[in-house]
This record gives structure tokens, sequence and C-alpha cells, in this order.
């Protein structure tokens, strides 16, 4: 297609317009080129001092490699991948869930409270663990302040087995070990006299010389109520006449009693007739296994006794081979188990 002398004169016009516009950009950015080039030939500042390192980052960074990656289970034990926590019923030998106050994978702790303190239930040591290192099993933490199975529906007394502040009553740790008994070194032999009277009575004591093992050192005395046995800290206090049937001959065996009364710390004892008589220098010896080995101690009957490493304090009541029993200076009395 021909061009006419007018389209011609303007397709040149624009050529020439574009040409001009370039030349202009061509001169333009050789000016600027020469400010850039020197701005950034030019070195650096000289300086001795360096930029302070960011190491948080880093020590973040860090720790998140080192731990593992870890699934989280929500409360009713399952999530998107995980199933439900099944156990095998120690009882009936099936797989079950672990629902809330049904079944013991570990008696006498149910599930229920195993589960809500965030313990391991398939841990097979469970009940001899201590998580909170108070010294105190989960087992100890369940029976808590009354050492016992707390009562269901009752209050609830066991303690958190993950809070070392949270523990049962340090008593709960202390045993008796051994009872040693020792006799007392006077005997009540005999009497003269209304019985009906015992301000009248004489009253035959012997007493035996500490150590002694035979007649030849035992002392005899005729005494009368009131009086101070002689070498001892004790008076006779009163006297009870007293008689049981033998079984054997049908008659009467008289079992009468003598109580003496220590002058200094006025602790009786009772003397049966021709009966020896404990001892109150018999003691027990008691250990407290709060800690591993546990620490054994002397304890004497009506005695005060602190136990080891704790602030709290009791006196010995009474004691035999299968038991004592102690109390806190406030009045409270527990019976301690032997082992």
């Amino acid at each position: 297609m021909a061009f006419t002398k007018k389209q011609a004169a303007v397709v040149l016009g624009v050529v020439a317009l574009a040409v001009l516009g370039g030349s202009v950009k061509v001169v333009l950015d050789a000016g600027s080129l020469a400010e850039r080039f020197s701005a950034i030939s030019n070195p650096p500042p000289k300086s001795d001092k360096l930029p302070v390192l960011e190491k948080k980052p880093v020590e973040d960074a860090r720790q998140s490699l080192a731990k593992p990656a870890q699934w989280t289970v929500g409360d009713e034990g399952s999530s998107l991948f995980v199933a439900k926590t099944h156990f095998v019923d120690p009882v009936t030998n099936r797989p079950r869930r672990a629902e809330d106050g049904k079944g013991m994978v570990h008696p006498p702790v149910p599930d229920k409270w195993i589960l809500g303190n965030k313990l391991n239930l398939l841990s097979k040591t469970l009940l001899q663990e201590d998580p909170d290192k108070d010294g105190f099993t989960n087992l100890e933490e369940y029976f808590g302040e009354a050492g016992k199975a707390p009562v269901e529906g009752g209050a609830e007394s066991s303690t958190d087995p993950n809070d070392a502040a949270s523990h049962p009553p340090y008593r709960t740790k202390l045993f008796l070990k051994q009872f040693v008994t020792r006799a007392f070194l006077s005997l009540f032999k005999a009497y003269n006299g209304d019985v009906k009277k015992p301000e009248d009575l004489d009253f035959q004591i012997n007493s035996y010389e500490k150590g002694a093992q035979n007649q030849a050192k035992v002392g005899t005395q005729f005494l009368k109520m009131g009086a101070v046995v002689g070498n001892t800290p004790y008076r006779i206090e009163k006297f009870d006449y007293k008689t049981v049937k033998n079984a054997k001959t049908g008659g009467e065996d008289d079992v009468s009693e003598l109580t003496l009364r220590n002058v200094e710390t006025q602790e009786p004892v009772i003397l049966v007739l021709n009966k020896v008589t404990e001892s109150p220098d018999s003691f027990a010896v008691l250990t407290f296994e709060l800690t591993k080995p546990g620490k054994d101690f002397r304890a004497q009957r009506m005695k005060d006794f602190a136990l080891p490493g704790t602030d709290e304090s009791y006196k010995l009541i009474d004691i035999s081979k299968e038991r004592a029993l102690i109390r806190r200076p406030s009045g409270e009395e527990y019976e301690i188990r032997a082992k």
C-alpha cells in the first residue's frame, strides 16, 4: 500500500521523536553513572568496633533442634492420628478404656486418680515412683493424710504426687523396728493384814540390784502405804485386792496389784503379786524411712522424741511387739505398726 506524502511525513516525525528521546536518556544515564560508580568505589570508613551478635534466635533454633517432635494428646487420650488409650485389665485380661472411676491397672489406686494427676498409667513401677522427690511414693501420696485409701464419696485425703510441698504426715514414715523389754527391779512378793484396810498393810518388796541374776543380791523390805522403796524413786501409792479363778484347781489365785509412782517423773508402775513387771526403762527402736536407708533411733516410754530431720515431736505412750502408740504435744494420738 503506498503512503501519501502527508502520511510519510507523520511517520518520519514519530521516528525522529523516538530517536531524540532515546538520545536524551542515554545522555542522562551516562551522567548519573559516574556518580554511582564514585559512590560504590569509595571504601567504607575504618572501625575496630564489631556489631553485637544477637544470640537469642540462634539459641532458640538450637534448642528447637535438640527437642524431638512430639505428639500432644488431648484429655480424652486421643487425637487425629492417635487412638484412645486402652489397657489390658489385670482381672478380666481383656482390653478396655481407662474410664473415670472404673478399673484399677494398679490396685488399690483407681485409674481416675492416676490419670487425674498426669501419671504414667503404663509404668509397671508406678506405685513405687516419687515424681516430686519428696520421699513419698505415689501409693503413699494416694493414701495421703489418713494413711489409707480414701472412702468413696468422702473427704479427699490424698496429697499431690507432683508437688513436694504436698505430702502425707511424716509420722506415716515411722515404724516400730524392735521392742526391748527390761524387768522392773522390784518384785511385790507378799502382804499381811486386812485387805479392807490397805493403810494398815505391810508389803514385802524384793529389790534386785541392776544386773543381778540371783537371789543373793536381793534386798527384802517391809513397807507401808506411802513409803518409798529403798534405792528407787518409787513410792507405794495404792493397793488393789484382786483374785482370779484357777481353771486347773478350781480355787482362787491372788493377783493383787500394788501401784508405785515415780516421785520425780510421776510415772506409775503396777506390780502384780509374785509376777515380774516390765520396767519403764523398756524402750522401742523406731525407724524413720523418709530417706533410704531409714534412720533408727531409741524412744523410751513416756519420753519425748523428735523425728530426725523434721520439726515434728511426739511422746511414746505405749509399746508392744506389734505396735506403738505415740502422742503429739497437741494431744492427738497415733498408732504406728511394726516392720
